[in-house]
């Protein structure tokens, strides 16, 4: 009879690679967690602190996560970017394009693209700057591309849209720019139809800075978060809810907000206790169903985001109440932004003279006890997106003289 020794020793010869194996997998697992982990804390920055939550443990070295995710962006991006002809590219031209020699046609991403936000006067910005003889308008305002549509069967439409064949010989002739304002882009966090919708592993402006570089400009509207959400809210859902298509819809009173923006406050705290902000942000647009869309009002969060991914000099922020309070003096700042000439002086009394877009007439006002909490709960994120956006103008102006 063998002993007891003799018996073991193989066993333990057979573990011994499958052990290998196994560390060797739970290294690849922990290395990917910490890179998806990258993807939610690095972008937190120092506003990942301000609402008494733990500070992210991971990336406290930027350089960790850079570059971020390119094998990400070639498994979920790479079939939709192989339709584009990088070799003829046209490096002059104020859009990315290029020409595809299959179909001889000629085509383009935007070259400025309206980021957001909704209920903030992106529709009235949009209809007065394609106003300009260099500004051509996409054929769908809002494509929803970047956020919710993206795939690969799906780019050609998208390029159709943003510039039509039948647009192309006079786009060529003005040296145009095409320009798309998709209201989501700002903050969504971003599907991709492949073609089941599925969570992209990239937010919307990591992908993009790998696609449109420095080729494309943006702006964004940011208007009071209190006064956009009221707004926000009872445009979209003022007709009220019904559980199935038999039912009456019942219109949401000021209450019923109130009581809602209560739980949305709640929520995002409750969030805030086990999770860095990005990620409490993010998740909450996606899982706002029937509720006010909270965390679109904290432009500095998204701010962050886009500022990691863009140069500050290639996005324009604009007050809301400064465009419908000074509309020429911000559209004239933005034709400055694009490097474009002023339109004349017949022209800027046709811009000026057109009627408010998509206005909204609000028959019921907002609360006064719903107006102080929603107040006080965007009232650090205010001040934060205050301070940011003096730093960066300041900066710009040290930069330019």
């Amino acid at each position: 009879m063998e002993s007891t020794d003799s018996l073991r020793k193989p066993a333990s010869s057979k573990l011994l690679p499958a052990l290998a194996l196994t560390i060797g997998i739970s290294l690849i697992y922990i290395d990917h967690v910490r890179q998806k982990s990258c993807l939610w804390e690095c972008a937190s920055n120092e506003g990942a602190t301000r609402q008494d939550h733990k500070k992210p443990k991971l990336c406290h070295d930027p350089s960790v996560c850079k570059p971020y995710h390119p094998e990400f962006f070639e498994a979920d991006w790479g079939p939709i970017m192989s339709q584009v002809n990088w070799e003829t590219m046209n490096t002059t031209s104020r859009s990315p394009c290029w020409t595809n020699h299959e179909t001889q046609s000629y085509r383009c991403l935007p070259g400025f693209m309206v980021l957001g936000v909704s209920k903030a006067g992106t529709t009235d910005f949009y209809e007065r700057l394609t106003r300009h003889p260099a500004i051509f308008a996409a054929k769908v305002k809002e494509p929803h591309w970047w956020t919710r549509h993206a795939s690969p069967r799906t780019f050609q439409t998208y390029l159709n849209r943003i510039l039509p064949q039948k647009n192309v010989l006079e786009f060529r002739s003005k040296d145009g720019i095409a320009i798309e304002a998709s209201a989501s882009t700002f903050w969504d966090r971003g599907y991709l139809g492949k073609p089941i919708k599925s969570l992209s592993r990239l937010l919307a402006p990591e992908a993009m800075s790998y696609i449109l570089g420095n080729r494309t400009r943006f702006a964004v509207l940011v208007r009071d978060p209190t006064e956009r959400m009221f707004s926000s809210y009872f445009y979209f859902h003022g007709k009220g809810f019904a559980r199935d298509k038999t039912e009456t819809y019942i219109p949401p009173t000021g209450q019923d907000f109130h009581k809602l923006c209560e739980i949305a406050i709640r929520d995002f705290n409750q969030c805030l206790q086990h999770s860095p902000i990005l990620q409490c942000v993010y998740s909450t647009v996606r899982n706002a169903k029937r509720r006010p869309y909270l965390a679109v009002g904290m432009y500095d969060v998204f701010l962050d985001v886009w500022w990691r991914y863009f140069p500050k000099n290639q996005l324009l922020v604009i007050r809301s109440e400064e465009y419908f309070s000074h509309p020429k003096r911000v559209l004239r700042r933005v034709f400055a932004f694009l490097e474009l000439e002023e339109p004349s002086e017949q022209l800027w009394e046709t811009i000026l003279a057109q009627p408010v877009a998509n206005s909204w007439s609000k028959e019921l006002g907002i609360q006064q006890d719903t107006k102080l909490l929603l107040d006080q709960f965007y009232e650090p994120y205010t001040a934060r997106l205050n301070k940011l956006l003096t730093l960066s103008e300041s900066q710009a102006k040290t930069s330019s003289s």
